[in-house]
C-alpha cells in the first residue's frame, strides 16, 4: 500500500489489494484443462497476449479521509514496456495544470493518464491477433461512423486527444447526479477536434 500513499503510510479507512500474477495462473491452469478443446486453448493465449495481462502484476487501492476529504488512489504494478492493451497506460502523475480543470464546487473528482490513440490501436491490433475477420470487422465499424460523423475517427477525432483525464461533479457546474458528470481532456489538436465535432 505504500506505492499508493508512499509519503502518508498508514491510517488508511479502505483498502484491496488484487494478485494479478496468482489469478492469471489460474486461469492458465484452467484453460489448460483436459476438458478444454485445443481450439480454446489456442483461442485462450492469443487474448491473453492481445490483453498484456502477462505485463501486470499486482492492483493495490486504498481509500481514507484527508484534510476533510475522501481521496482514493490506486496503483496498478505493470512495469513497461506494456504489450497489448495495457500499452495505453500512460506513466506519471496528471500534471497539475490538467488537475487546476476541476472547479473548487466538484463534490467528486478523478483524474488519470490515459491515451485514447494508444488504446485504438491496441484494441485493433487485439482483436486482429484474434481473429482477422475481427480486425475487418473493427475497420468497418469505424469506417461507417467516420462516415456519419464526417470526419476520420482515427486521425481526427482520437489523435486530437492528450493523456490527462479529468471527471468531476459539480452542482453548480452540471447539475447533481450521474448525467451531470463532466469529462475533461487536454486536446494535444484542439483545432482539428473541433473540426471533427462540428461537422
Amino acid at each position: 500500500f505504500k506505492e499508493v500513499f508512499s509519503d502518508k503510510a498508514g491510517g488508511e479507512a479502505a483498502a484491496a489489494f488484487v494478485n494479478i500474477d496468482a489469478l492469471r495462473n489460474t486461469l492458465d491452469a484452467l484453460a489448460q484443462s483436459a476438458h478444454i478443446s485445443p481450439d480454446d486453448k489456442a483461442l485462450w493465449a492469443k487474448i491473453e497476449a492481445a490483453s498484456g495481462l502477462a505485463d501486470a502484476h499486482r492492483l493495490t487501492f486504498v481509500a481514507r479521509f484527508e484534510n476533510g476529504n475522501w481521496v482514493t488512489r490506486g496503483f496498478l504494478a505493470a512495469p513497461e514496456v506494456r504489450t497489448g492493451i495495457l500499452a495505453a497506460l500512460a506513466n506519471g502523475w496528471v500534471s497539475e495544470d490538467t488537475l487546476k480543470l476541476i472547479p473548487r464546487s466538484a463534490v467528486i473528482a478523478a483524474a488519470c493518464k490515459f491515451s485514447l490513440a494508444q488504446f485504438y490501436d491496441q484494441i485493433r491490433t487485439a482483436v486482429g491477433n484474434v481473429n482477422p475477420r475481427f480486425q475487418q470487422n473493427f475497420d468497418q465499424g469505424v469506417g461507417f461512423a467516420s462516415t456519419m460523423l464526417g470526419a476520420n475517427v482515427k486521425t481526427d477525432l482520437i489523435d486530437s486527444f492528450g493523456d490527462g483525464w479529468v471527471l468531476y461533479m459539480s452542482p453548480e457546474v452540471a447539475g447533481d447526479g450521474a448525467l451531470g458528470t463532466v469529462v475533461v481532456n487536454q486536446l494535444t489538436d484542439p483545432v482539428k477536434a473541433e473540426h471533427a465535432m462540428q461537422s
